[in-house]
């Protein structure tokens, strides 16, 4: 009887033990399953937002209406101030243009605008043109205006056409 007992108890051990594995075989299914399908919904995602994230064309034309007037005041001499007074009167001038009504180009944004965006990229512009030139002239100063202090200076340089002045041709 011990022995019947024994091998009782030791077939429902490996009853319970291989109900037990499938058990456990069934949960790691189950997971691995939610795992390929949070991949599969993760790269399906990633696809969707990869296809319809396109360039929008009125932003663009919006943004490049804004860096123009920036670049057109900053060329000129007109204040920041001013700048947005302009973009005011376009709004009522323009009234049925999408992009006049469009424009948001404040003294904050502006300066923004031609301190991050304009000026890298002129400069950028500049030195590569005074890379191809044999000779040039660097001059600058200090100036007080107020409270503020600045150092402006003047570029000038041989180039392609003729003589280029960086004060006056560039940013």
């Amino acid at each position: 009887m011990f022995y019947q007992s024994e091998e009782v108890e030791i077939l429902e051990k490996d009853e319970l033990s291989s109900k037990a594995r499938s058990t456990l075989s069934e949960i790691d299914k189950k997971q691995k399953d939610k795992r390929e399908k949070k991949k599969g919904i993760f790269n399906v995602d990633r696809q969707l937002i990869t296809t319809t994230l396109k360039p929008n064309r009125e932003e663009d034309e919006i943004a490049a209406a804004e860096a123009t007037l920036v670049y057109h005041g900053v060329r000129h001499g007109i204040s920041y101030l001013a700048q947005q007074c302009t973009t005011t009167v376009l709004k009522n001038l323009f009234s049925s243009s999408l992009i006049a009504n469009s424009l948001s180009c404040g003294r904050t944004k502006a300066a923004a605008i031609a301190t991050d965006v304009l000026a890298p990229s002129f400069t950028h512009h500049v030195i590569q043109e005074m890379k191809l030139a044999f000779y040039y002239s660097l001059s600058f100063d200090a100036s007080n205006k107020g409270n503020l202090k600045t150092y402006p200076f003047c570029v000038q340089y041989f180039s392609d056409v003729g003589v280029k002045k960086g004060s006056n041709s560039k940013l």
